[in-house]
């Protein structure tokens, strides 16, 4: 009996209860999805010298620019927050002695 109450659960709020359509909505009002555009950036901004090469030293000026540290003490603050809750829980559902 409480198989089929379960499957009768399942059914009712599953698939069959219903057909929902929900129209996306994509920027500009489209119906269809656009890919984003990737931003262009002009080879004067790079070429710093103006020598119509990008050497080593002007790759890295560029790439420096890149903020990497927030996410690495994003993921720090994140891995050190689970730890935390580990430690916690198993102090306080360890077996009393």
């Amino acid at each position: 009996m409480k198989v089929a109450i379960f499957i009768f659960l399942l059914f009712c709020s599953g698939c069959a209860s219903g057909i929902s359509v929900v129209k996306a909505k994509y920027p500009g009002g489209s119906a269809t999805p656009t890919a984003p555009v990737a931003p262009v950036v002009p080879f004067e901004d790079i070429d710093v010298d103006n020598t119509g090469s990008i050497n080593r030293a002007e790759y890295y000026d560029m790439a420096r620019e890149v903020n990497t540290t927030a996410p690495v003490w994003a993921l720090i603050l994140i891995l050190s927050s689970v730890l935390l809750c580990t430690i916690i829980s198993a102090l306080t559902l360890r077996p009393k002695r």
